[in-house]
């Protein structure tokens, strides 16, 4: 709902301004006609709070052995879903925390960082680092997961 609004925002702002047509290019990921009428999505999913509990669970579980690979791939995936930029603008004008370092609910082109999402992938990735899978290359450069350390502790309440 959240992105129909925005929508409706800028057509009102500008409707020949180039975010309007960024909006209408992916109007189909949360709004769409059904049999019953019209349908919307408040977001686009919940991949990362997803994965993050799933690889969680299976180290939990013990199956890391046999499940090595996905795992591995899971990991790619948490780096690549990091928000690695804050929205354009100045944050504090809209009410925003900062997004940068942090993961989404669901996808990085959220780009809403999430507190609880990036305590809990955060977490699988510490205890990814703890089993005995070729993780090394992954972990080499670790400034990634330090900024993301970094922004948890920016959104802390006091």
């Amino acid at each position: 709902m959240r992105n129909a609004l925005n929508m409706i925002c800028r057509w009102v702002e500008n409707p020949n301004s180039d975010a309007l047509k960024r909006h209408l290019s992916r109007i189909h990921d949360y709004l769409w006609i059904a049999e019953d009428g019209m349908k919307t999505k408040i977001t686009d999913g919940a991949q990362n709070w997803e994965i993050a509990f799933i690889v969680q669970a299976f180290l939990s579980a013990d199956i890391n052995d046999e499940y090595g690979p996905t795992i591995e791939r899971a990991l790619k995936y948490m780096k690549k879903a990091q928000v690695t930029r804050n929205p354009p603008g100045d944050q504090s004008y809209w009410f925003r925390n900062r997004s940068k370092d942090s993961w989404t609910l669901s996808t990085v082109d959220s780009g809403w960082g999430s507190s609880d999402t990036s305590a809990e992938v955060i977490k699988a990735i510490l205890l990814l680092s703890r089993i005995s899978l070729n993780l090394d290359q992954n972990f080499k450069e670790k400034q990634w997961l330090f900024d993301s350390v970094d922004f948890l502790l920016t959104v802390r309440v006091w």
